[in-house]
């Protein structure tokens, strides 16, 4: 029963982070070909590349030959989380922030932070698990 609220909980981060990934995609896509002429996109290529690692960390949190490897799954779903925080501190220019402390649109809110809060979730779950798994 904990597995099944496990996968329920990931599945739920990973199908607005699906979402996410696209618009990522899409901002890589203009990013790229652009970068050799204009070096200032490269804090937000970066941004999206972490956050892509979150995206991983999530996909691999399902995968059953990832289960014991607690150090991993923590690592990209931090770099992720840092890396949204990142691309709204770049793109955003302070004004995003307000938004998502106001909350003034839940559901979209929720799009873009669920995937965050699963992750720190899984932050938390993976370090006593990997804390357990130390001591004995």
């Amino acid at each position: 029963m904990k597995n099944f609220f496990y996968t329920i909980l990931v599945l739920s981060g990973l199908i607005p982070a699906t979402y996410l990934l696209i618009i990522a995609g899409l901002f890589l896509s203009e990013i790229i070909p652009s970068l050799r002429e204009d070096s200032s996109q490269t804090k937000t290529l970066f941004s999206l590349l972490m956050g892509i690692c979150g995206y991983i960390g999530l996909v691999i949190a399902l995968i059953p030959k990832f289960y014991s490897k607690h150090l991993v799954k923590i690592l990209f779903c931090l770099i992720g989380i840092l890396g949204f925080a990142l691309f709204m501190t770049v793109e955003g220019n302070g004004i995003t922030w307000n938004w998502f402390t106001k909350m003034e649109e839940p559901d979209a809110w929720l799009i873009f932070m669920w995937p965050n809060i699963v992750c720190i979730i899984l932050i938390i779950l993976n370090l006593i698990q990997w804390t357990k798994s130390s001591k004995s």
